[in-house]
Formats: structure tokens, sequence, C-alpha cells
């Protein structure tokens, strides 16, 4: 994994005084670390996109159970990276680390905090000799979680990749689908029998990744709706406490051993639920015959039911495309229409990001249990809507947010658990959802007509397609969401044609790009254009089959897309468990030119991009090479980013 890499071409590079200081091209060593979870696919791609001898893939913690030595440069000395074994560790005798050695980062936090102390000089980098702050030993920081409100303002972070994660199970007793109530009520102790969620009898072992994960971060937050490990019960009768283990690997929980991160609990293994990379587990799994790479050791994934349009199904993180496991990109995902309301929002003159000034509602006759993470109220009480709302009302937790609504409208899970057992008032504020991707916006003087919302930052922050022209405080303005999915009838197709014909006006011009489900379309079918009179979509791949008859399909994004992962709000995405992966650099390390030039772009108009960032390693879109799909992931798919620069196929936060 230590093969090297060079970077393109020389830049101006800058010390912590600010002081240009130029250099001969690959002068510098570029040195990348963090996520287990893209620690292979960017071994592949700084492969391709380099020269050997200049840039260096540090694998995660103890997957860097060979000593990787990367070269001093003009800015950082020698250093040689190890596991993080101390002396006897582990059972499996690997090597522990030498004198002087350094623990190889360890998943997407220890990476970014390596890249932040490059910053500083600060230790284990700050081995004197040449070091001065900032140092640039870590140029990049490979993480499969996204910007933290603890990161500078210097750190970028750019999206290469679309992976998904989800739970799965080990157990013969687990069900094949679970609702994300019901997943949630395992974590928190609510559910300790998988015959309670539609299994077989048989006890449930929880089981999470380790410390510092992006995995276990981005799990906690979007589909278990909490913030920390800390908000789940530590234990409860027949609820034992979690087990954390390495994640994408379930080695160490069938053997009960301690190869790669945390020891696993074999005696628990029959009983595991844990999230997965779906990314990781499609390589893996690819790989089954190698059984280095192959650390499923039994882990089978399940699904999540969500809306699929009018109807709602289990929808699978992965899929079998008839030779190979991969990602599922077939799937459309998302409600249907949704009633226009009214909402206030702040403006800043230019700006293209507004905030949700909330309002309140009251629901009466709800029932609260004490201990219980769920309240009730008659069937259709609650809307999906609700989801991420913060709750309040006697016997409910302050900083209370609601993480899950029943299909029934009956249930609410929520964030924290309840105090007292009574009937009361609950309170619910409003704030934006999932489904407002792409509403239309009105009625607001200070915004422009035609202006709509391009994608959901937060609860109460959106991204419009126009600048705000004035600035204005709690002005009310309606939001009408066009929908996630639209439900449409087909009249014919003919096998391999890559025309659908249907009814004037089925197909709209924002139809295309966007998938379309039926079951005379292969999984992951695109509109590529529309007639005008909207009575024929031309699509690709051709039809699977003839039909003649009419038939049901469902147009919009699908389960994991970057339409998605834009579409998310914490734990109410159209599908939770679709995420971008990235790679950080900091604008204020010495080598950030040449970093960029490896996996970011300039969000400008003609900016330059990356091999990574300008589809050269995009395989469904004419690509060189493959290296993103060859390793189990999604590439983004071509589009303009927000400063104007086209044909980009990474996105910068």
């Amino acid at each position: 994994m230590g093969a090297g890499l060079a970077v393109a071409a020389s830049v101006s590079l800058m010390l912590a005084a600010g002081t240009p200081v130029a250099h001969a091209a690959n002068t510098d060593v570029i040195t990348a670390a963090g996520s287990d979870t893209t620690q292979d696919v960017m071994a592949a791609i700084l492969a391709s996109d380099g020269t050997a001898g200049k840039t260096f893939n540090v694998r995660a913690g103890n997957f860097q159970s060979t000593p990787i030595t990367v070269p001093a440069d003009s800015f950082c000395l020698a250093h040689t990276y190890h596991n993080k074994s101390a002396a006897g560790w582990p059972a499996s005798a690997a090597p522990a680390q030498a004198a002087g050695e350094i623990a190889a980062p360890d998943g997407s936090s220890e990476g970014r905090t390596a890249l932040n102390t490059a910053r500083t000089a600060a230790s284990p980098f700050n081995g004197g000799g040449v070091e001065t702050a900032p140092n640039g030993c870590i140029d990049i920081a490979r993480s499969s979680g996204g910007r933290r409100g603890t990161d500078p303002v210097t750190n970028e972070y750019y999206a290469f990749a679309i992976d998904a994660v989800t739970w799965g199970s080990s157990s013969l007793n687990a069900p094949s689908t679970l609702t994300q109530s019901q997943l949630q009520g395992i974590y928190n102790c609510t559910f300790t029998d998988w015959s309670q969620v539609g299994g077989a009898p048989g006890p449930i072992q929880r089981v999470l990744p380790q410390n510092g994960s992006g995995t276990l971060s981005f799990f906690l937050t979007n589909l278990l709706g909490v913030s920390a490990i800390g908000s789940l019960p530590a234990s409860a009768p027949n609820c034992p406490a979690i087990v954390q283990i390495q994640e994408n690997q379930f080695y160490d929980m069938y053997h009960g051993s301690s190869v790669y991160g945390p020891a696993g609990n074999a005696a628990q293994y029959p009983n595991a639920i844990a999230p997965y990379s779906a990314g990781k587990w499609s390589y893996q799994a690819s790989k089954d015959t190698n059984p280095t790479i192959d650390t499923r050791a039994g882990f089978r994934p399940g699904a999540l039911t969500v809306a699929q349009g009018s109807v709602s199904g289990g929808v699978y993180a992965v899929s079998w495309n008839g030779s190979a496991w991969g990602l599922n990109n077939g799937s459309v995902v998302g409600s249907a229409t949704v009633a226009a309301r009214s909402e206030n929002l702040t403006t800043v003159s230019g700006s293209n990001v507004v905030t949700l000034v909330p309002t309140t509602t009251n629901v009466p006759n709800v029932t609260t249990t004490t201990g219980s993470y769920t309240i009730t109220a008659a069937a259709g009480t609650f809307s999906v809507d609700a989801n991420n709302s913060p709750i309040s009302g006697a016997g409910i937790p302050a900083g209370t947010a609601v993480s899950a609504v029943s299909a029934d409208g009956s249930t609410l899970t929520l964030t924290q658990k309840a105090t007292a057992s009574a009937t009361v008032t609950v309170t619910l504020s409003s704030h934006f959802n999932s489904s407002d991707g792409g509403a239309a916006v009105s009625g607001n003087a200070n915004i422009p007509a035609g202006t709509t919302i391009s994608y959901v930052i937060s609860t109460t922050q959106a991204q419009l397609s126009s600048a705000a022209t004035a600035a204005g405080t709690g002005v009310a303005t309606t939001i009408s969401p066009q929908g996630q999915v639209r439900n449409v009838t087909v009249s014919s197709s003919t096998q391999f044609n890559t025309t659908l014909n249907a009814a004037a006006g089925t197909f709209q011009a924002s139809d295309v790009g966007k998938a379309i489900d039926s079951p005379c379309t292969y999984g992951n079918t695109k509109i590529t254009a529309v007639s005008g009179a909207g009575d024929q979509a031309t699509i690709s791949p051709g039809a699977s089959t003839t039909c003649s008859s009419p038939f049901a399909a469902k147009i919009g994004f699908t389960a994991v897309s970057a339409g998605n992962v834009l579409a998310s709000v914490g734990a109410s995405a159209p599908w939770p468990g679709a995420r971008f992966v990235y790679n950080v650099i900091d604008t204020t390390t010495p080598s950030y030119g040449q970093a960029k030039a490896l996996v970011g772009y300039t969000d400008a108009p003609a900016g330059a991009k990356s091999p990574l960032c300008s589809s050269a390693h995009d395989v469904d879109n004419g690509g060189a090479d493959s290296l993103i799909a060859d390793n189990g992931f999604l590439p983004i798919e071509p589009h303009t980013s927000a400063g104007g620069n086209t044909n980009v196929s990474c996105y910068k936060f």
C-alpha cells in the first residue's frame, strides 16, 4: 500500500507566516491517511494519477501491519507509520510498533486530526530538524464523514464517490427488512429479541464501529437519529452492552479476537446487528477468495422500509446485477407529492443560503411512558414531516428531537427517553424536510421569481437556485415541494428499444437525467431526452422487455445516488443510507496545491480539475478507467459546480 506516486506540477507554497516559496516540480511528498472505508480505492487512484516515490497512502490503524516509511521533503522529516499495537499485542503476533514509529491514523476522525496536526507541527510530527509549522506530514485525510462543526475553515472537503451504510446481521434469526423505527428501537433497547421486529425468536446483540469512525458517525446521525453513542442506553434488561469492532470487518466479531481494532465477542456473533459500508461489502464480496480482503465473516446486509413513490417496501444498499454485487442504484425512492406550506425565512443579500425561523404546533392527547423512546397518539396524528422536528412537552427532556415516524402516523421515536408516564400536549417545531429539495419558493419579495431549493443543508438551512436580492428576517414564504418521485403510466416498450411511449404530457423536461423504475426497464435506467409533447422518453439502456400493455413506472432519483444524498436531512432522508465519501485537504498546508491537483478542483468556470474530479475514473461516463466502481463505490455523475466549473465529478463542501 506504500507504492508511491507523485504530483503533477510545481506550485507556490505558503509557510505559516504567509511567505510564498517556489519549489521545483515533484519535490514535495504527498501523504494520505485516515478512513478504512476508502483506503483501497484511494490507493488505486493515487497510484493511477501520481508518479512513483512521491505520494503515499497509509492504511488505517492496524491494517498498516507492515511499516511504511514516507521519505522526507522540504517540510517534513521521514516518518515510519505502523499499526497501533503496543508490545505483546495482538494475539496474532503482528509486529508491535518499534521505537520512533507513528501509529497509522485509524478512521476518518484520526485522519482529519492528523491533517490538522500537520498545520501546527504538533506531536507526533515535530521530530526536530527541518519541521516547522505547518509541516505537511499529512496532506490528504481520507474521510467517510462530512464536514464537522469543529473543523478549521481552511479544510476543504471533496466528495469523490457515493457509498451507502445500512444495517446488516450475522444472525439467522434476523428478518430481511426493518423499518427505521425498528432499527432505532433495537439500538435504544426497545426491542431486544428478533421476534419483536419480524424475525425468529432470538436475542439481539448491538454492534458498532470503533470510536472515530466516519461510518459510526454517519450511522448514528442518519439512521439512528442520535449524535453520539452516549445517547444510546449503555445496557438494559435483555439488552447487553454494545460491542465495538473495527468498521467494515466482521472477522473480529466471529473470532472474538483483536486483529484490526477492538476485540469482538464470538459468543454474541450469532445475535449481532451492525452497520457496514455497502461499497466496502461489495468490494469484499468480489474478492471472496482472498481472506486478507474479504473480512465479512458471514455479515449480510438488510433492507430498510422506505417510501417508493406511492408504495413502501424494503430497499437494500446492495443489489445483484447478474454477475456481481454492487450498490443499489436501481430502486427509485422518495415521497410523492407533498402539500405546499408557509415558512418564515431569513435572507442575506447576495447569498443563496436561507435560514428558517421555526414556528410551533401543539399536538394534544399524546401518551408518554417513563423510560421509553416512543410516544403514541391516534393513527394519523403525526405526518412524516415530523422527522427531525425538535419536540418538547411534559416528560420529554430538553433538546429532544423526533428521529422516526411510524407508517400509520401514530408513533414518534425520540432521541431521548421520556421521563414520565402521562397524556400530554407536545410541541413540534417546523423545519426543512428532505422532500423540500427541488421545491418552488414564492411569495418572498427578497427572493427572485422562479427560485427553487437546490438542496437542504440542515433542518434550518437550505441552498437556493438564486441568490437573495435583499436581506429580510423571518419573512413568510411559500414552499411548494415538487415531490421526489412521480408515478406515471407508460403505454408500451419494445425490448432493447430506447424509446418509451405514453400519453401526451406524461414526461417532463425536468425528467431528463433522472432514473425510471418499472417492470419493463433495467435497474438504473436513465431518461436522456423527452419529446416536446411529453409522449416519449428516450432511455439508456434500452427497455429490458417488450410490454404491450400499460405499466406503472416511477421517475426520480435512486436509493444510492447523489440526488438522494443531497436530499438528506439527517434521519429523514428519502433513503437514509446513502452518503458521499471525501478527501479533505487544507489551504494552509505547504503542499496544498499539489494535493488539490490530485483530489480536488477550482470552483470557478474553466477552473483546473484533478483527474479524479474530471471523470477520469468514472466508468459510467466514458472515463479512462473504473477504479471507483472496481472498489465497490459509485462515481458521481458529471455536473456544473456551484462556482460554475462544468463537467465536475466531485462536490466541494
